[in-house]
């Protein structure tokens, strides 16, 4: 039986980004800190490996500010517009 971060993993390996949304949905689990939390480990594990997690950073709908992708997080609002319509960032592992 897998984990939860191998499914998450098995996920993102797949041909098409995912957003931290489309797992919650997936397993259920509506605190997004938990799977950020998941996403970090996948990140760290995956570096001693040739695969790698390619992050697209979330993005205001109000005014088109993109946020950084230093760090993975989900992002509450704007700190350009303050507008809280915020596409979340997605993943993909390559």
């Amino acid at each position: 039986m897998l984990t939860r971060r191998e499914k998450i993993k098995r996920i993102l390996q797949e041909d098409r980004f995912t957003d931290i949304d489309e797992l919650v949905m997936e397993f259920d689990i509506y605190d997004k800190k938990l799977l950020i939390t998941d996403l970090q480990h996948i990140e760290r594990s995956l570096k001693r490996l040739p695969q790698k997690l390619i992050m697209k950073p979330a993005q205001c709908q109000e005014c088109g500010f993109t946020f950084e992708n230093k760090r993975i997080k989900y992002p509450s609002k704007c700190p350009k517009c303050k507008g809280q319509r915020i596409l979340s960032p997605q993943f993909k592992i390559l």
